[in-house]
C-alpha cells in the first residue's frame, strides 16, 4: 500500500514539474506592443483683424486730418475709418482698409449699418438754397464715394506688388462701387461679397470720398454717418456660403 502511495505521489510530482517547465517556456515567445496615446480633436479657429490708414485733405491738398491703427479686433464706437467734422465743398480723402484672416481660409462679406443722414437744423443759407426739410439732410445726395480692391497691377493679393495697398487706384484695379452716399446706403440691406480670403494674406480695399465744389449751401450743417460690419466664415466644407440674414 505504501509503495502505491509513493508511486502516485511520485507521478504527481513529475507532472507538476513538467507543467511548471511548460509554463515557464510560454514566456519566451516573440512579442511586440504598440501604444498610441494623447489622441485629441481640437477645433480650428478663424480670427479676423482690420487695420486702417485714412486721410482728409482740403481742395489745395493740405492734410486736414488722419486716422491710423494697426490690425486689431475693432471696438464698436471707438475704431472709426472716417471721423471728419467741418468738411467743405472741395474737400476729399481716402481710407485704405486692410483685412486679415488668420489660421483658416474664409469667405468674407461687408455691409453698412446704422446709416444716418441728419439735417442738424436749418441754417439761413440752406433755406435760401431751397432746403425746407427738417427730417433729413441733403449730404447723402452730394457726398461721393468710390471703393476699389487695392490689390496692385496684377490684381492678386499678397504678391508684394508695389501698387498693392498704395492708396492709389491703378488702371487695372477693380472698382467695387462708385456713386453718391445715397447709393452707398443701399448696402445697409445688402451684403457685398462673398470674397475668398486666404489665411495670413492681406487684402487691401481703398475708399475714396469727395464733396464736390458745386455742392453749395444746401448741405450746410448736414451730416452723413454709417458703420461698416465685416463677417467671415469658414471655406472648408462650405461650398455655398451665405451671409447672415
Amino acid at each position: 500500500m505504501n509503495r502505491k502511495i509513493k508511486s502516485i505521489l511520485g507521478s504527481i510530482l513529475v507532472i507538476a514539474m513538467v507543467t511548471a517547465m511548460l509554463t515557464v517556456g510560454t514566456k519566451s515567445f516573440f512579442s511586440d506592443l504598440e501604444v498610441s496615446t494623447g489622441n485629441t480633436f481640437t477645433a480650428g479657429t478663424i480670427d479676423l483683424k482690420i487695420d486702417c490708414n485714412s486721410k482728409w485733405y482740403d481742395a489745395a491738398g493740405n492734410e486736414k486730418g488722419s486716422i491710423y491703427f494697426d490690425e486689431k479686433d475693432l471696438i464698436a464706437g471707438e475704431d472709426k475709418f472716417f471721423n471728419w467734422d467741418d468738411i467743405k465743398p472741395g474737400d476729399h480723402g481716402e481710407a485704405t482698409i486692410s483685412i486679415h484672416v488668420y489660421d483658416n481660409d474664409a469667405w468674407g462679406w461687408l455691409h453698412l449699418i446704422d446709416v444716418k443722414n441728419d439735417e442738424n437744423g436749418l441754417m439761413e443759407p440752406e433755406i435760401a438754397a431751397g432746403d425746407n426739410t427738417t427730417d433729413e439732410g441733403e449730404m447723402n445726395k452730394y457726398l461721393q464715394f468710390m471703393i476699389w480692391r487695392d490689390w496692385g497691377e496684377d490684381r492678386i493679393p499678397g504678391t508684394n506688388d508695389e501698387g498693392e495697398g498704395d492708396n492709389i487706384l491703378q488702371d487695372t484695379e477693380e472698382i467695387v462701387f462708385k456713386g453718391t452716399a445715397a447709393d452707398l446706403a443701399r448696402y445697409e440691406c445688402n451684403w457685398l461679397g462673398p470674397y475668398e480670403l486666404k489665411a495670413c494674406v492681406t487684402y487691401y480695399f481703398g475708399i475714396a470720398w469727395q464733396l464736390p465744389f458745386n455742392t453749395g449751401n444746401i448741405v450746410q450743417s448736414d451730416s452723413f454717418s454709417f458703420g461698416i460690419e465685416f463677417y467671415v466664415e469658414q471655406i472648408a466644407n462650405n461650398p455655398n456660403p451665405q451671409p447672415p440674414s
